[in-house]
């Protein structure tokens, strides 16, 4: 056998040896095996979620819940409040400020 051929045989060698390895760690190196194993599932990242929604009912919100409720009157589009059967709006002044309306 001459130099080159034996050369030739230990980078043929290295190289079966190299692509051995490659297959057989080709799974445990891949994208899917990563999303497999590593990332968390949709039940515990909405379980995670879910820790950090919840709140104790704060005084504004119970405020609002003890508040009447508004209504609105369906045939003239007025809003009714539940103490009273009509409810007017008065505009605020403009403040020399020009209506929306008017061009």
């Amino acid at each position: 056998m001459t130099k080159y051929s034996i050369k030739h045989l230990v980078i043929a060698i290295i190289a079966i040896v190299f692509l051995y390895y490659l297959v057989q760690n080709y799974d445990t190196s891949s994208v899917s095996y990563a999303l497999k194993n590593y990332l968390p599932s949709e039940d515990n990242k909405s379980a995670e979620f879910n820790k950090f929604n919840e709140f104790p009912v704060t005084l504004e919100e119970d405020m609002v819940s003890k508040m009447s409720p508004i209504l609105q009157n369906d045939y003239t589009g007025a809003l009714l409040s539940s103490n009273s059967d009509t409810y007017k709006p008065i505009m605020n002044p403009l403040h020399d400020a020009s209506p929306v309306d008017q061009a």
